[in-house]
């Protein structure tokens, strides 16, 4: 009496290892063969009756040799088994096969080098030539990823298959269903906004949504402390010094606001130096006009200004990219530290 298995007893393709697959799904395929120089077309049936009638016959004492696309069969290729059939059986009408992996063999399942199994059946140049083949025994199994009877047949190692899904997959099956099924707190959902038993796309915009509420927040606040400390410190930026500020502070607000501060008060240093005199301003003493001088100042400008080229230099010999504007605020903090 034929074997019968059930899908219960399949190996996962998410976990495959030693047991049950499914090498054959029942049907009827069209098949062409070269006898001599001549093509023969020909319909191979393998209906349920006779995929029982092949599990019957089932496989030698020793096991049958699983190879790599057939290329046993060729002399001057190689014949180490990927695995080994021990028994065939028949499984909801497909003909299943129980399969000891070699080392090798299981790593290529493992690794899903190969993704299908390849049979080969007996045929008789007669039989070929009536046009219709059912054949009786199994004489050869292969890895491949082009069977000769793809159609109906589940991959080996992907979820890509033709089984059962909720209540009647195996129990292996059903599991890992459940396994990979997100669930949420109903504590979280109520934060976020969502009714209890939330889908994962309804999870996944609202945090996109929530996000870009954020960014958005951050930019405007970004651009509220470049916009503050301009006024503070009585400078106008352009809009690249802007940009670079804003960036800084969307980076780290405390390093940014530092950063800023020390360029509104360079801009603004600048502009008073460039200002032209009063000519109605009014002097006590003497009448004379006081002598200013601003050698101090400028003194300590052209240092600010050595520093951060020695700065911007260090930055690309180390292979990094230095702003002009970073640089001249590092340089102006240490020399105001040293001071």
């Amino acid at each position: 009496m034929t074997k019968q298995i059930t899908a219960a007893d399949l190996q996962s393709p998410e976990r495959p290892g030693d047991g049950w697959y499914i090498i054959e799904a029942a049907g009827e395929y069209p098949k062409t063969v070269e006898i001599g120089e001549e093509r023969v077309s020909f319909v191979q049936e393998l209906t349920a009756e006779t995929l029982e009638k092949i599990a019957e016959a089932g496989v030698p004492e020793e096991g049958l040799l699983i190879d790599r696309d057939h290329l046993s069969m060729e002399e001057d290729q190689p014949t180490e088994a990927m695995g080994w059939v021990r028994e065939l059986a028949i499984c909801e009408g497909n003909l299943a096969a129980r399969i000891e992996w070699t080392s090798i063999g299981r790593k290529l399942i493992e690794g899903k080098v190969y993704k299908h199994f390849s049979t080969v059946y007996p045929l008789e140049e007669g039989e070929a030539r009536s046009g219709r083949v059912k054949p009786e025994r199994l004489v050869e199994l292969a890895l491949t990823n082009r069977p000769n009877n793809g159609e109906g047949q589940p991959p080996i190692t992907n979820r890509e298959n033709t089984l059962p899904t909720g209540a009647n997959a195996p129990a292996d099956e059903q599991r890992t269903q459940k396994e990979t099924k997100m669930t949420y707190p109903n504590e979280l959902l109520a934060l976020l906004g969502l009714a209890e038993g939330a889908t994962d796309e309804e999870v996944i915009a609202t945090v996109q949504s929530l996000k870009q509420g954020a960014d958005a927040a951050a930019e405007a606040e970004a651009d509220a402390v470049v916009n503050s400390t301009e006024a503070e410190e009585g400078a106008q930026l352009n809009d690249e010094e802007k940009k670079e500020c804003k960036k800084e502070v969307l980076a780290n607000r405390e390093h940014g606001l530092k950063y800023t501060r020390l360029l509104c008060q360079n801009k603004a240093l600048k502009n008073r130096q460039t200002q032209p005199a009063n000519p109605e301003r009014k002097y006590a003493g003497s009448g004379k006009l006081p002598v200013i001088t601003n050698r101090k100042v400028d003194e300590t400008e052209r240092a600010i200004t050595n520093r951060a080229n020695e700065l911007i230099a260090d930055a690309r010999k180390a292979g990094r990219v230095m702003s002009y504007w970073t640089a001249v605020a590092a340089a102006r903090n240490e020399i105001s530290t040293q001071a």
